[in-house]
C-alpha cells in the first residue's frame, strides 16, 4: 500500500478525517430537517477560510457518513438519518 507522505500539504490524519466527520454531522443534525447542498455545508465550515480549502475535507466526511449510514443524499441535498438524529437526541439526554 503506497505510504502518503506527512509534507504534503493536502495530507491528513484519521483524526482530522473523524473532526471533519464529526462537524459535519453536527451540522446536518442542526440544521435537520432542511436540506443542505455540499457547498452550503463548506460554506458554513469554513471559519472564514475561502471555501475551497474545507472542500475536500468535507467532500471525504460526506462520503464516510453516506457509507456508514447516518445520513442520506437526496440529488445534491444532505440530511441525516433518523438513527443519526436519535442518537443526537440520547446524547442530549445524558
Amino acid at each position: 500500500m503506497h505510504e502518503q507522505d506527512k509534507s504534503d500539504p493536502d495530507f491528513t490524519t484519521d483524526a482530522e478525517d473523524r473532526e471533519a466527520q464529526v462537524r459535519v454531522l453536527r451540522f446536518l443534525l442542526g440544521e435537520s430537517p432542511a436540506l443542505v447542498t455540499e457547498k452550503e455545508i463548506a460554506g458554513a465550515l469554513a471559519g472564514g477560510l475561502p471555501v475551497f480549502v474545507e472542500t475536500d475535507s468535507i467532500e471525504r466526511a460526506l462520503i464516510e457518513l453516506l457509507g456508514a449510514g447516518l445520513i442520506y443524499r437526496q440529488g445534491e441535498f444532505f440530511f441525516p438519518t433518523r438513527a443519526a438524529r436519535y442518537t443526537a437526541w440520547l446524547e442530549k439526554t445524558e
